[in-house]
């Protein structure tokens, strides 16, 4: 059900990938530029809907829609862009209720993890369920699910309108191919515990004040995988690109004032840029551009740095060790 509908959803910003493929660019201008004005086109229909601040929820669908739609045509990105439109609806739905939140959370990891019929491609799987994952978490989400609706379809709408004017103007995007579930699956205790994990987190993030939860918790998702050297590979790279990230923002206690803002700019656009090309670069300037916007307005960029260390390696070790679960119990079957 999924074959025609796989397009360039692995291209995605938000999405964790692979450690560095040298085939690749280093740096990919033309994405991060593509991706920023998504999000302004994001932002403009959320503030002509009379919400800038649930942006959130128009951007997901817009930047699912038109990314598969690049390759997949309009019922690909049509396809893609009303599966995100419904998490972030579900998102805005139980969002309000902590233990209903997980609930979802652990459901959907299964969906994604363990290999089914309907279980969608590769390229879509981290893009869906941090569409589901980012909205929850934050503060900025719509009340309730009729709230929410407009800005989702807005969303979704806007992005069909320019599949339709860019495929016009411009050849497809080649087709990324289809990988077949068995491929990539995780024996399915590991999936279940690491859902559980999951759904615990999400919990405990949306019952307490704080964004040690949230950040354990994305730190989680966005290494955890069905490989588990990659899981470790994703894992370390995390870790040594927030360690220097965190070191670089905790130097801007000795920069002077205001500066942090225009940083935490370009880190954004570097984040961007590096994401495909050079993971390791794109976690430095992922973690210089967080903690830039959190430490600026009172200046404690060492205390927020030191958090987040801290929830990365908790996420990551997390995730290892379930990655190990997984790992123990796949080479166990096969000498059976």
């Amino acid at each position: 059900m999924w074959g025609g509908f796989v397009a360039n959803g692995e291209r995605l910003m938000t999405v964790a990938s692979a450690p560095n493929d040298p085939d690749r660019k280093a740096a990919d201008w033309g994405f991060a530029a593509t991706i920023l004005l998504l999000i302004a086109v994001g932002v403009a229909v959320a503030v002509g809907l009379g919400r800038s601040t649930a942006a959130v929820v128009v951007i997901f669908p817009l930047i699912l829609t038109v990314m598969t739609g690049r390759a997949g045509g309009v019922r690909g990105g049509a396809a893609a862009g009303l599966s995100t439109m419904v998490l972030v609806l579900l998102a805005a739905a139980v969002a309000p209720y902590p233990m209903l939140a997980g609930l979802v959370m652990f459901g959907l990891i299964v969906w994604l993890a363990v290999p089914s019929a309907v279980q969608p491609p590769l390229a879509l799987r981290k893009p869906f369920l941090l569409s589901y994952l980012v909205p929850t978490l934050s503060d900025k989400l719509p009340d309730g699910l009729i709230s929410a609706a407009p800005f989702a379809m807005a969303g979704l709408a806007a992005g069909l309108v320019i599949v339709l004017i860019v495929n016009r103007l411009a050849p497809k995007a080649a087709a990324l191919p289809v990988e077949g579930g068995a491929t990539v699956g995780l024996d399915q205790i590991a999936a279940v515990v690491g859902a559980m994990i999951a759904a615990t987190l999400m919990w405990w993030a949306l019952s307490h004040q704080g964004v040690a939860p949230s950040w354990i918790l994305i730190a989680f998702v966005v290494v955890f995988g069905p490989e588990h050297p990659d899981t470790v590979a994703r894992s370390m790279t995390r870790v040594a690109g927030t360690l220097i990230g965190a070191a670089v923002v905790m130097a801007l206690t000795a920069m002077p004032a205001r500066i942090e803002g225009v940083i935490g700019i370009v880190a954004i656009i570097l984040a961007l840029a590096f994401k495909r090309g050079n993971e390791f670069a794109s976690v430095i300037a992922t973690t210089v551009a967080i903690l830039s916007i959190k430490g600026a307005p009172r200046g404690d960029f060492i205390a927020w740095g030191v958090e987040r260390i801290v929830d990365t390696a908790i996420g990551v070790a997390l995730a290892i060790a379930v990655s190990s679960l997984g790992d123990l119990l796949r080479r166990k079957s096969r000498s059976l």
